[in-house]
């Protein structure tokens, strides 16, 4: 018998590129175990991060129940991600009283482990770069980022609390931070506190569109290592299934259920802490119905523990879940979540064709709009790119590199191509354009005529592709004036004549779904008439605090995850003081 992978796949490419065996390929948007080929070692279900892998052949004995367990302490963190782990380990840290970490998954660290960077703020590693310190103009950036649909009081008190956090990160371990941190371009953009080479976990990927092995990994590692060192007790496993209250509706407990049974809490103070909600298809549905219907089945780089928990949780003692204060990071077309060198040839210099074979156009509009993909069925198209622009692109970028992250190389490009071309679904090559239409399943006439058109265009400058030249400081061109975000400009266009051709699917994606809690700006769960429910607090992507429906935030989702455990897990500690 073989391994099999048996939830959704995040497809951090840890298992793949750690099979001794070659079993592992993509079948569609997912990673798929051949079990010809599989020889149970068991390497993939030792790396998943998510702990969906698992051994057909082991013997599932049930697990022994248990009559309901009880426990005590001063805060219960519900989620052992990034922000709950900030919290407790804060907490525990100001307080000294006892803290436990309740984490639905097997693992910990959820959708923290996949994430690359947050943003840091001023500090001390700046000044002793001799950097100047340009947090207002970055904080003026943000306020207008935020399109007034956020207070500048909160977007300020993260803002300033960025470098604080940071600083305090560094403290427990100054020698390792400085190992792995540096002075770089953050996910801002700005000149900030870069991670630029992946670490301890997932070396052989060469993705950076996620992790393991990135910053979010390293906070992760570091906190689990602090829990030990102050006492804070993290139980996997165990998942929240109903608040507890007083009689004058204070938080008070929590129960939650785990293999044997319950475990019944008792605590001063809980932290939501329960991520966001990409994992739960209703509650996406409701949120963004045309999204997730019909089509190929939209790919989400976020865990199958995502699933709005903390949602349920807050309804069930009068809080506020207000699904117009969610975001929802939605991308598309594009190449996600195959190679990094599959990722680099399709984009916009590159032909798009529908699956019939007709030409499409992509509208240069705002990040995130992939509405003209609504009136195809498939939700995805075809890129189509020459072999010499596949030659000549690559060489370029592993002699120049574009991205910021020095960890990355594509010297691998051509292994990375051919794994994507023995797996189902992702990528073809062929000879000629209509051997590669065949392939594809399109009527060669159909696709050859649009090809002929798609190189027409390339002659006023006007291909669909890109219809328009982008002015410097523009999405895709931007200048760092303001040192806000920005990537390099495409490669330009040029036409498809030289095979072999290669096809790359560009489909819809989704980073993530976030928020629905509703809280104050002390990050604390609020009733829907403005009122604070005692005891309760809600963090990182559970927060609708900081999050609005169309608006991209300000800082980043980490960014808001770590900074909003540090202050909720200073302000429970405040309470309980």
């Amino acid at each position: 018998m073989a391994y099999r992978i048996a939830d959704r796949c995040v497809c951090c490419h840890y298992c793949a590129t750690n099979c001794p065996a070659e079993a592992i390929t993509f079948r569609g948007s997912q990673y798929w175990i051949d079990p010809e080929k599989c020889v149970s070692c068991g390497k993939c279900a030792e790396v998943c991060p998510q702990a969906i892998i698992i051994d057909e052949a082991a013997e599932l004995l049930p697990p022994e129940p248990h009559e309901t367990q009880y426990a005590e302490c001063d805060l219960c963190v519900l989620g052992a991600g990034g922000a709950g782990l900030v919290a407790a380990v804060r907490y525990a840290q100001l307080t000294g009283k006892k803290v436990l970490v309740l984490e639905k998954g097997k693992k910990v660290g959820g959708s923290t482990n996949f994430a690359h960077n947050w943003f840091t703020g001023y500090m001390s590693w700046h000044k002793e770069a001799g950097l100047e310190d340009k947090s207002e103009q970055l904080l003026q950036y943000c306020i207008r980022e935020a399109q007034g649909r956020l207070p500048d009081s909160l977007v300020k008190k993260i803002f300033d609390n960025t470098g604080v956090f940071f600083q305090w990160l560094v403290d427990w371990d100054e020698q390792e931070a400085r190992e792995c941190f540096g002075i770089g371009r953050g996910p801002m953009g700005a000149i900030s506190i870069d991670y630029p080479k992946r670490r301890f976990e997932n070396l052989k990927c060469h993705d950076p569109a996620i992790g393991p092995g990135w910053a979010g990994t390293y906070l992760i590692r570091k906190m689990m290592q602090v829990c030990g060192q102050l006492g804070v007790e993290v139980l996997t496993g165990h998942e929240a299934v109903r608040l507890l209250t007083d009689e004058t509706g204070a938080v008070t407990g929590v129960v939650a259920r785990n293999d044997g049974g319950e475990l019944e809490v008792r605590a001063k103070a809980v932290i939501l802490a329960t991520g966001g909600f990409s994992g739960n298809d209703e509650k996406l549905r409701r949120r963004e119905p045309g999204f997730f219907d019909g089509g190929i089945p939209v790919h989400r780089f976020s865990p199958v523990t995502c699933s709005g928990d903390g949602m349920d949780l807050a309804e069930q003692v009068g809080g506020w879940v207000n699904m117009e204060k969610t975001k929802l990071n939605k991308f598309g077309p594009v190449h996600h979540p195959y190679t990094a060198t599959g990722c680099s040839m399709a984009g916009f210099s590159a032909a798009m064709v529908d699956f019939r074979g007709n030409l499409q156009e992509m509208p240069m509009g705002p990040m995130g709009d992939t509405s003209f993909l609504d009136n195809i069925p498939e939700h995805a198209i075809w890129y189509i790119v020459p072999g010499n622009v596949v030659e000549k692109n690559l060489r370029d970028l592993v002699d120049h590199p574009r991205d910021g992250n020095q960890g990355l190389n594509y010297e691998v490009y051509k292994e990375e191509l051919e794994f994507e071309l023995r797996s189902e679904g992702p990528a073809y090559r062929a000879d000629t354009l209509e051997e590669l239409a065949e392939k594809l399943h399109m009527d060669p006439q159909v696709f050859c005529a649009s090809i002929t058109a798609y190189n027409e265009g390339l002659k006023t400058k006007k291909s669909p592709a890109m219809p328009f030249d982008m002015p410097e400081g523009e999405a895709g061109n931007p200048s760092f004036e303001d040192e806000g975000p920005g990537l390099p400009p495409p490669p330009p266009a040029e036409p498809i004549e030289q095979g072999p051709f290669y096809a790359f699917l560009g489909q819809r994606f989704a980073e993530g779904a976030f928020g629905g809690v509703m809280t104050d700006e002390d990050i604390r769960v609020i009733r829907p008439d403005g009122t604070v429910i005692p005891g309760l607090y809600a963090v990182g992507d559970a927060a609708s605090t900081w999050y609005t429906r169309g608006v991209l935030g300000p800082l980043t989702e980490l960014t808001w995850a770590v900074n909003s455990g540090f202050i909720a897990g200073e302000n429970a500690a405040r309470e309980a003081i």
